[in-house]
């Protein structure tokens, strides 16, 4: 009926909050939703053949008799985020990739070993939705799911996604919004930062260099395949000789992001834990706060600027004693 109210034609989502049986009307995203397989595998109306067949002027092949809910569907987002650090984006090179199989299992990605996660787009690496008969069936299908999805190479979302389904409070259906940091804080602060990646095959004679451009060095390998063509491949940025700590008081950056938004100028008097500015990494802003209370210094950056781990943003010098 809401649809219908304002003329709504095509797929879409309403979501609400539910408290206490009372329901509130959060928004409508007059789109496909990511969780949109959820809803395929409890109906088996394949929702982006509808939206096509409607933009196209064509009738549903279905009535709203014909929608029936069976068995349960869950699903997981596979994405380069570390969930031990706040859900920080990650960036690399998948070394090794697998992809779990077996009925009520369904993957949807475009992942493979080297492909390369850069911090230009969303986090989403693979979307993993499992169908059981029941919740009980669909956790332990999607569990077994997530021990057999191999992603190596950075770190990923697999990990949470396997300690919320054996938490009690998620078996049992009893999850809020503040399911994470009620129920999973202390786990997600344990769990091992980084993925091991798959051991590499033997390679090529290779000479390594070490260029300078732009006043930036590098380290690159090239490599000598019996072909005889020569491959670069840079390995990191070397250390510039005599390099130094930032500066004392500064706040460096903690990923690889662009700022859109500085929320203090210099010789502002801040608290600690006060925002400070703000990095944008795959689609998620990431607020930068105030690791004390001080006074800002010289600001070293600028909004659209790209920033890399370990930069210096800004100063913070401790505020004139009273």
């Amino acid at each position: 009926s809401l649809a219908r109210t304002v003329g709504y034609v095509g797929v879409g989502t309403l979501e609400f909050m539910v408290q206490d049986g009372a329901w509130y009307f959060l928004e409508m995203n007059t789109r496909i939703q990511v969780e949109h397989p959820v809803t395929e595998l409890v109906t088996g109306i394949d929702l982006v053949q509808a939206q096509i067949r409607v933009a196209r002027g064509e009738p549903l092949w279905f009535g709203q008799e014909h929608v029936v809910m069976r068995g349960h569907a869950i699903e997981c987002r596979i994405n380069a985020e570390d969930a031990g650090d706040g859900f920080r984006p990650v960036f690399g090179t998948v070394t090794r990739y697998r992809e779990p199989a077996g009925f009520g299992v369904r993957l949807e990605s475009a992942v493979a070993a080297g492909t390369v996660v850069a911090p230009h787009y969303d986090s989403l690496l693979a979307k993993l939705v499992v169908w059981a008969e029941d919740r009980a069936g669909a956790i332990a299908r999607a569990q077994r799911a997530l021990r057999d999805l191999v992603v190596e190479g950075l770190t990923t979302t697999r990990a949470f996604h396997q300690l919320a389904l054996q938490h009690p409070a998620f078996v049992a259906g009893a999850t809020t919004v503040n399911f994470i940091p009620r129920h999973l804080a202390a786990a997600l602060a344990s769990l091992p930062r980084g993925t091991p990646a798959a051991p590499a095959p033997p390679s090529p004679p290779a000479e390594e260099l070490e260029l300078e451009i732009n006043g930036r060095r590098f380290q690159v390998t090239v490599r000598r395949p019996a072909s005889g063509a020569a491959e670069a491949v840079r390995q990191r940025q070397a250390p510039r000789a005599g390099r130094i700590a930032p500066p004392q008081g500064a706040v460096v950056a903690a990923l690889q992001g662009t700022v859109v938004a500085l929320a203090v100028a210099p010789g502002q008097a801040v608290a600690a834990g006060a925002l400070l500015l703000v990095i944008e990494a795959m689609k998620m802003e990431n607020e930068v706060l105030a690791p004390r209370a001080g006074i800002v210094g010289h600001i070293e950056v600028v909004v659209g600027q790209i920033v890399e781990p370990g930069m210096p943003l800004l100063r913070l010098h401790d505020a004139p004693a009273a």
